[in-house]
């Protein structure tokens, strides 16, 4: 059956030809913006099919410019295995060239490599020092990353109160795990003052996004009248949250909750 498109449609078709056509001019003529675009569009088939091989290209093009971006886009190709094979030592050279010019994501790449990456990569010490970069930066993942660095002892030595310096951090820029480890150190007193009240507001924070073990620790302070003036009836609604989303554990507060609400 012939499909027969809207005039919004066919004008959205043609800005989007237009601009993409444009685009590729440019990027011919050596722009490395340009290039970078062609090769975002290609990776993610923003108006044009999903092309591995043809992003690698253009972000190939861009990276040999000096282009952060595109440095960075090379090495994620190569980190991930799209459109070449698996490179490890590859994307390290690439998000390092990104990484002396400042550019956060690709200090974050580095330090994801180093933390998790093959054994052979493994090093926290570098783990740390990448992260820090990009944290200081204001990059949220990398934030939440050191944070967990700090309060493992993993490539420094173990510092709660860095660790909940870097959660906060991380937190007020809505990181959901950093608002629930937040929690976490309030209640226990870890790295911070102990305070019920600070625990709650991010325990709620983070299972308003819909954290099962944040709404399970908030059905905890609940039950236990812990910073908030105790309700088995919230507790139970906060368990049972949690237990819809998978976590299985919060099922002992839930059904504890509802003997106490008869």
């Amino acid at each position: 059956m012939l499909k027969i498109l809207t005039i919004r449609q066919l004008l959205i078709a043609f800005a989007t030809f237009s601009s993409h056509k444009s685009t590729f001019h440019k990027a011919k003529q050596g722009s490395s913006a340009a290039q970078c675009l062609l090769g975002d569009i290609f990776l993610y088939g923003r108006g044009e099919p999903q092309n591995y091989e043809k992003a690698l290209i253009w972000y190939k093009k861009a990276a040999a410019q000096g282009n952060a971006y595109g440095q960075n886009s090379l090495g994620w190709m190569y980190d991930q295995g799209l459109g070449v094979s698996q490179n490890l030592i590859e994307a390290i050279k690439w998000y390092e060239l990104a990484a002396s010019q400042d550019y956060a994501n690709a200090q974050y790449n580095l330090g994801h490599i180093y933390a998790y990456g093959e054994s052979k990569k493994q090093d926290y010490i570098e783990a740390f020092k990448w992260y820090k970069k990009a944290a200081e930066q204001g990059h949220v993942d990398a934030q939440y990353n050191l944070a967990h660095l700090y309060s493992n002892g993993q490539g420094t030595e173990q510092n709660h109160v860095e660790a909940a310096k870097w959660y906060l951090k991380a937190a007020e820029q809505g990181d959901v795990s950093g608002q629930g480890l937040l929690g976490t150190l309030y209640e226990e007193g870890l790295g911070v003052n102990q305070d019920f009240n600070e625990a709650v507001k991010w325990y709620l924070r983070a299972s308003e996004q819909g954290d099962p073990t944040a709404q399970y620790n908030l059905s905890h302070m609940y039950a236990k009248g812990l910073g908030v003036t105790q309700s088995y009836v919230r507790a139970h609604m906060w368990a049972s949250r949690a237990v819809e989303q998978g976590d299985l554990s919060a099922e002992p507060m839930r059904d504890f909750c509802a003997l106490k609400m008869r």
